[in-house]
Formats: C-alpha cells, sequence, structure tokens
C-alpha cells in the first residue's frame, strides 16, 4: 500500500505539472522586447548572476503572473500585458533569485520527500515551509532593487501592480497599504535626501534601521508606529532598508 500510494503521488504530481507546462509554453511566444531583455541583464548583473546563461522570456495570454519553469531549460514566463520598468524589475528580479538558488529543483526533491513519506504530515509541511522560504528569500532580493522613494510614489499613484509584484506582498495587502496611507503620503512632505529622524534617548538603531525609520515616517507613520515596526521587521530577520521598509509595511 505504501508503495502503490508513493507512486500514485509521484504520478500525480509530474502530470500536473506537465500539464501546466505545456499549457503554458503552447500559448507563450518569445518575448524580444528589448527593453525587457535590458531589464533582465541589468537585473542579473545586479544579483551578480555571471557565467551563466539566463533564462529566456516568453510571454502570452494564459499567463497570470510572472513565473520561472523548466529546471534543465529555464524560462520566465511573462503575462502578455505590458508592465511598467520598475515592476518588470522586480519581477524579474525575483525569478532570477529563484533560478540562481535552484528553487524549482529544491522543490521538486520537497515532493518526493513528501510523496515517499506520504503519511507523515510533517513532510507535507515541510513543502509549505519550503515554499515561503523560498518565496520570501526571493522577495528580499526583488525588494533590494526599490528604494523607499519608490514605494512612496506607488503609494500616491496608487500602483497596486508595483507593490504587489513582490509575492510576499500580494495584491490585497498592496491595495490596503494604498487605500491606507495614500493621503498621508500625499499630505507629508518626504525627508530631505540624506537626512536622518534624531536618534531616540533610551533606544539605540543602526544607521539603516534609522534609515527605514525616516522611510516610513515619510509615508505618514509616526515615528513610535515606524520605530516599533522596524524593530519587529528585525527582529523578524530583515536586513537592509528596502527589506525592513516592506516587511514593516507588511505588520502595519
Amino acid at each position: 500500500v505504501w508503495a502503490l500510494v508513493m507512486i500514485l503521488l509521484l504520478l500525480l504530481f509530474a502530470a500536473q505539472y506537465l500539464r501546466f507546462l505545456r499549457r503554458q509554453k503552447n500559448s507563450a511566444e518569445p518575448l524580444e522586447d528589448p527593453a525587457a531583455l535590458h531589464c533582465l541583464q541589468s537585473e542579473a548583473e545586479r544579483l551578480r548572476i555571471q557565467n551563466k546563461k539566463l533564462p529566456r522570456l516568453r510571454s502570452g495570454p494564459d499567463v497570470v503572473g510572472p513565473i520561472l519553469v523548466g529546471a534543465l531549460r529555464p524560462i520566465i514566463l511573462l503575462p502578455q500585458q505590458r508592465m511598467e520598468e520598475s515592476a518588470l524589475r522586480c519581477a524579474l528580479s525575483h525569478e532570477l533569485c529563484h533560478w540562481r538558488a535552484g528553487d524549482i529543483p529544491l522543490k521538486w526533491a520537497a515532493l518526493a520527500t513528501a510523496a515517499v513519506h506520504w503519511f507523515n504530515p510533517a513532510a507535507w509541511i515541510l513543502i509549505w515551509v519550503l515554499d515561503r522560504s523560498c518565496e520570501y528569500a526571493c522577495d528580499a532580493a526583488a525588494v533590494s532593487g526599490m528604494s523607499v522613494q519608490d514605494i512612496a510614489v506607488a503609494i500616491a499613484s496608487s500602483d497596486v501592480k508595483l507593490l504587489s509584484s513582490v509575492k510576499g506582498l500580494g495584491k490585497k495587502t498592496a491595495e490596503r497599504i494604498i487605500l491606507e496611507l495614500r493621503e498621508k503620503v500625499n499630505a507629508v512632505p518626504a525627508p530631505a535626501a540624506g537626512a536622518k529622524a534624531p536618534a531616540p534617548v533610551q533606544e539605540k538603531m543602526s544607521d539603516v534601521e534609522e534609515d527605514a525609520v525616516v522611510g516610513l515616517m515619510s509615508l505618514g507613520y509616526t515615528r513610535a508606529e515606524s520605530v516599533r515596526a522596524v524593530k519587529g521587521a528585525v527582529e523578524r530577520g530583515a536586513s537592509g532598508i528596502e527589506e525592513i521598509v516592506m516587511s514593516a509595511l507588511r505588520s502595519m
């Protein structure tokens, strides 16, 4: 019984993936847009991906969102609708990070483990934990290309696509952030470049944390709210100003 269930699960996983892959590839055509190819190359350089043949780009009407497919011949599938450059860069960074880390073979290994240990709930929890860990790691790489000013502009212009291009953020969360902060962002002037808020008397913060606090304050939050959110983001393992700001926004 154990072997039979294992074989059936492996066949089911393979059939579902191949069917999805065939449907996406059949409807998607090679993307030769110079701007998109330039973004792919520049993001690869920013992520320090060198001496590797980059994944090909394809787009089609059935592609809902950016996704990396293919372990041996990787392809990044993009929606047919034209994306803003900032959103495109964010999406390509995310998928390139998946490719660089070898997430597709890693997830297949997790599925194989779950199939072998199908009777153990921990094996299925492993898939979920691994998936979220991979996504958050790639989110960090994607967000690192966005400045606090980019985030403020996206909120002020109600650019849901740009904010939700980071998968960990999600469309609903992006809409909530815009709804709650749009008026504050338009009403509160951003601090001058390089300006830093005064350090709190009783609590020391690093320069990166101070910059993140200033960025949140430019979005309309009070200093107390910003400090609390930044500290929470750092405790959750966020590092780098952009990653800290995005993690803080998700919790506010």
